[in-house]
């Protein structure tokens, strides 16, 4: 499970920047500018959580567990790389 959120993750994201491009182009080529193509960011969030609700309610609890070891590890990383950040800004005195 957790091999395969991390997986769901990194391919759910690539597939929203492509479709935000894609979005984004189709829509700068009719005349309509915006950020509309942003809102392919919430697909990989809820292909994880999707990913996490077939596996709970299809008895595959072991599976569910994985996915969530995998939620922790990528929230960890989230807040390493702010941290990360917030040292460099007050390193470089901004």
């Amino acid at each position: 499970g957790f091999g395969l959120a991390w997986a769901t993750a990194i391919g759910s994201c690539v597939l929203a920047v492509v479709l935000g491009w894609a979005l984004n182009r189709q829509l700068h080529s009719s005349g309509v500018y915006g950020d509309r193509g942003l809102l392919a960011g919430v697909l990989p969030p809820l292909c994880l959580l999707g990913l996490l609700g077939w596996s709970y309610f299809s008895n595959r609890r072991q599976l569910a567990l994985g996915i969530l070891a995998a939620f922790g590890t990528m929230f960890a990383v989230m807040l390493l790389l702010i941290a990360g950040c917030f040292g460099l800004f007050g390193f470089n005195a901004f």
